[in-house]
């Protein structure tokens, strides 16, 4: 990086990740979408 210190910018973008309560939910919500997206679809082809 030219001489600069990786320090520099490892203290100015730090990783923001939600709740992991929250993160549960949305992956679980998020799943049971796509799930019943698949269901629809079989449906469809019948």
């Amino acid at each position: 990086l030219g001489g600069m210190s990786n320090k520099i910018f490892t203290s100015k973008y730090k990783l923001q990740l939600p709740n992991p309560q929250v993160l549960k939910t949305e992956i679980e919500h998020e799943k049971r979408r796509l799930l019943e997206m698949k269901i629809v679809k079989e449906k469809k082809k019948k």
